[in-house]
This record gives structure tokens, C-alpha cells and sequence, in this order.
């Protein structure tokens, strides 16, 4: 098989997470291949994630739209994921979505800053499809869990 047809074959279909966890998802993310990746993981597993292409777009998007989760990218243009944290629990208070810092900088620094900006879980770039699914299913849990 050459590497064309592996390039055309289709992707698998990824685990039913949609299905199961029927959440309302918005990726923030500047990087388009970093985008491309994770919307299209989302993608297979059932979703069809909103998209903001900074913080900026983000906050204004959760003014329009709610959420259930949102994957946020740390360094953005305009606006970074950490302010954009910070404003989205100002505009929303306890009503605020699962929000997961999606990063390459793991270091605990960071992830240490991320907890007390008031995100709620940390991935680090580049992720697998099951590291996304536990996520998902870590968020799903705890909003099905919490009294609203």
C-alpha cells in the first residue's frame, strides 16, 4: 500500500464519547493545525465543536452560546487563555463551562497557573484520542455530578 492511498483512506470512527456524553464543546485555538487535529478527533467521537480563533473570541462567544466544555489554548494573539479564563468565570460565575488548558508547555509551573486561573483539567499538546475522551468523560461526570 502506498503512502496515497493511506493518505485517502478513511479514518476510523473513534470511540461513541459523543453519544454518551452529549456535551457543547468550543475549542480555542490559534495554531490551525493544532485546530485541525482537535476538531477533527471531536470530530469522530460525535462532537461538532464551535471554534474561536483567540480569548477574545472565546468570552465573546460564551456571551452567545453556552457551553458545557471548552479546550483553551494558553497563548493566543489578543487575548491569552488565562485572562480569557478569568473573564469567562467574571461573566459567568458558578454557570461557567469545564474548562481544559490544551498546551505544549506542560511543565507544572504552568499547569499550576492554569488551576488558579480557574481551569478545570490540563492536556498537553500533542494528545491522543483517548487522553481527549477521558477528558471529555472527566467533564461530563463532574457536570452531571454538580447540583445546578
Amino acid at each position: 500500500m502506498n503512502d496515497i492511498h493511506k493518505q485517502l483512506k478513511p479514518q476510523p470512527k473513534l470511540s461513541a464519547v459523543g453519544t454518551t456524553c452529549p456535551l457543547r464543546l468550543l475549542i480555542v485555538e490559534d495554531n490551525l493545525m493544532n485546530l485541525r487535529v482537535l476538531n477533527q478527533i471531536l470530530n469522530r467521537m460525535g462532537f461538532q465543536p464551535d471554534i474561536a480563533r483567540d480569548g477574545a473570541e472565546a468570552v465573546e462567544a460564551v456571551r452567545r452560546q453556552s457551553y458545557d466544555m471548552i479546550f483553551m489554548d494558553l497563548q493566543m494573539p489578543v487575548m491569552d487563555g488565562f485572562s480569557a479564563t478569568r473573564a469567562i468565570h467574571s461573566l459567568l460565575g458558578s454557570r461557567a463551562p469545564w474548562i481544559v488548558a490544551f498546551t505544549a508547555n506542560a511543565q507544572q509551573p504552568v499547569q499550576i497557573a492554569c488551576k488558579e486561573c480557574g481551569m478545570n483539567d490540563f492536556i498537553s499538546k500533542p494528545a491522543t484520542p483517548r487522553i481527549i475522551e477521558t477528558a471529555i468523560r472527566k467533564a461530563f461526570q463532574s457536570l452531571t455530578d454538580s447540583p445546578d
